[in-house]
């Protein structure tokens, strides 16, 4: 019984630990993510807290999305895509991401449920965001 006890206590302390462990892997990464999205790679200009410019050519053959042109407000739909797997599998799911890649986007599906329906949002994303941030990986 003794020895149940012992090894019952080191799984337990294992547990704390991988918990540890993820969290600082989850924080690592966010604030990779948190730096690349500072790049500005398409010059988008900020006027306030909920409106910029950035140049029209940008926009030509792309989506006119501002998760797109401006990668400070892709970082929301990105991290919260992928807080729903678990930390170990974070490189893979942006390696997905990035494999369906088409025209330079990225697309992040995600499903709500709203009176009973299900409905599906998607958020476009600059696919050279996804691809800095698993350089860094």
């Amino acid at each position: 019984m003794e020895r149940i006890k012992r090894l019952s206590d080191e799984l337990s302390e294992l547990d704390a630990r991988r918990a540890e462990v993820e969290t600082e892997i989850m924080r690592i990464v966010k604030d990779i993510i948190s730096e690349e999205s500072k790049a500005n790679p398409h010059g988008v200009r900020k006027l306030g807290a909920n409106s910029f410019t950035v140049s029209s050519r940008v926009l030509l053959g792309h989506a006119w999305s501002q998760n797109y042109t401006n990668w400070e407000d892709a970082v929301k739909p990105l991290c919260g895509y992928l807080e729903k797997y678990p930390v170990t599998e974070w490189k893979m799911k942006l390696q997905e991401l990035l494999s369906k890649e088409k025209n330079g986007e990225v697309t992040i599906e995600t499903f709500r449920s709203y009176r009973g329906e299900r409905l599906r949002d998607t958020t476009v994303i600059d696919a050279e965001l996804v691809r800095r941030i698993i350089g860094k990986l």
